[in-house]
């Protein structure tokens, strides 16, 4: 009986058989895709090399040795001189010419020396204490004056101090002005006395824990983190020269007609905004260092384009003005680090990470700076309740702290005094800033660190810039109202 197979024969396939003597092995025509990848790369690396010996090996025409180390940079070439045999050519180094051993020892010995004797003074000066040390500096200081006495007899101009309106001998004449003076001063002696004995040496101050801290924070590009300082810098460069360097004013306006085209929007609830452009689109987040923009579009206000004072100085009201509604719509009376406007979320952190508040300058130097210009009250009580709500909320027994999350009414901190709550915040939040009956900030002022738009005292105000303070001096009924050349809703 036959046995069945287990497979029909139809499915599968029976190799024929080869009955003749054996063949030699197939070989292909071509090489396989791998296979040429492998070549091509070998090619690629074999080209490198041969370019890259071509321009890094050095120019044997020019030199016969190739040295490692710093030999010839510390080690200057001798030159020959007019008595010798080639004049011209470099002995130490030249072409045909022996090392001059002797002049390459002297400089060593000399470098050597130098090095040595440095070192013996850093070790005599560690020896001493700290009274001798600053007697010493101090020492050096006086002589330092007394030689630039000696070289320039010719006395410094005398710098004129004006006579400002609500200023008596130095102090305010309204006594709460001077009682919240002296409440911004205790804050900061509070803030540098905890610093100076914790965090010394340090970059930002551990309130809680009392110790030094340092941190290397970085943010994304935009009109705020890592670029504000560039547009800033650009229009005080303009006023540190007197108003002279026509190419950095230039690069400042070219900026901010770029930052108003592509940044500046309009939300649905009549807020402006300074949005951050990331990956080919607008998104409509605004970021507390962003606030800035507003003292910067006041302060160069003055000198615009086209007689737009008026325009840059509303625009930095309405800047003002949203900022200080990321603060109020909190429960802290902070802002956090970003707002959205998003639908019905306006100048309000949606993720947890941006409800965060450090201490920063950037609302009250707003505030500072739209006070000096408009003399609207509005902008002290706003600088006043930041002031307020960082005593309250930051305040701890080594310093100050920044705080978690903002909108939750018992605040949690992160423990961190930065550096700039000194530097910025404090200073920005000053009360006491004279009402002056003008239109600029004078510059001759010593609380006012940089030069703002001004005019010689026997000249009042230009009309333009004396309307544009009173377009930005406006009640309550009209807050928000001035922007006619703002892009509406988006």
């Amino acid at each position: 009986m036959t046995t069945p197979a287990l497979l029909p024969l139809s499915g599968r396939r029976i190799p024929p058989l080869n009955v003749g003597p054996p063949s030699f092995p197939h070989h292909r025509a071509t090489l396989r895709l791998s296979e040429k990848f492998i070549l091509l790369l070998i090619l690629s690396a074999f080209i490198t090399l041969c370019f890259g010996a071509f321009f890094f090996l050095p120019d044997s025409s020019k030199h016969k040795r190739f040295d490692l180390g710093l030999e010839d940079v510390l080690i200057p070439h001798v030159d020959a001189g007019k008595g010798a045999k080639n004049p011209g050519v470099f002995l130490i180094h030249g072409p045909d010419e022996h090392r001059h051993r002797e002049e390459e020892e002297q400089l060593r010995n000399k470098i050597r020396a130098d090095h040595e004797k440095a070192l013996e003074e850093a070790k005599e000066k560690l020896k001493k204490s700290r009274e001798e040390i600053r007697a010493e500096i101090q020492t050096e200081k006086n002589k330092v004056v007394q030689e630039m006495k000696t070289k320039e007899n010719k006395p410094l101009p005398p710098v004129p101090i004006p006579n400002l309106v609500g200023i008596n001998g130095g102090d305010p004449e309204d006594n709460d002005i001077r009682k919240k003076r002296e409440k911004i001063k205790e804050m900061m002696k509070h803030a540098w006395d905890n610093y100076r004995t914790y965090g010394w040496g340090h970059n930002e101050l551990r309130p809680i824990a009392r110790k030094g801290h340092s941190t290397n924070i970085f943010d994304h590009t935009s009109v705020g983190g890592l670029g504000d300082s560039f547009y800033e810098y650009l229009l005080k460069a303009w006023l540190m020269s007197d108003k002279t360097d026509h190419e950095a004013r230039r690069m400042y306006d070219d900026a901010i007609e770029a930052i108003e085209k592509h940044l500046i929007k309009k939300s649905r609830g009549g807020l402006v905004f300074i949005g951050e452009w990331k990956n080919g689109h607008l998104e409509k987040k605004m970021g507390h260092l962003a606030c800035f923009a507003g003292g910067m579009f006041a302060l160069g206000a003055d000198g615009s384009r086209k007689d737009k004072a008026g325009h840059y100085l509303e625009l930095g009201a309405e800047i003002a003005r949203t900022c200080h509604e990321s603060y109020d719509r909190t429960a802290l009376k902070l802002g956090p680090e970003s707002f959205k406007f998003d639908g019905a979320v306006e100048a309000v952190a949606v993720r947890q990470a941006e409800k965060y508040y450090i201490l920063r300058p950037e609302v009250i130097e707003t505030y500072w700076y739209l006070w000096r210009f408009t003399h609207d009250p509005r902008y002290r009580e706003w600088g006043w309740e930041a002031a307020l709500a960082i005593e309250k909320y930051c305040r701890v027994s080594g310093g100050f702290s920044g705080v978690k999350d903002v909108y939750a009414t018992t605040p949690t901190h992160d423990d961190v005094q930065q550096s700039f709550f000194l530097a910025e915040t404090l200073k920005s939040d000053d009360p006491t800033s004279p009402q002056s009956p003008r239109s600029s900030l004078p510059w001759h002022d010593a609380s006012t660190p940089y030069e703002g738009p001004s005019h010689e005292a026997n000249d009042g105000p230009s009309s333009s810039w004396d309307d544009a303070r009173r377009t930005c001096s406006w009640n309550e009924a009209t807050m928000g109202g001035h922007m006619p050349r703002m892009p509406g809703p988006q």
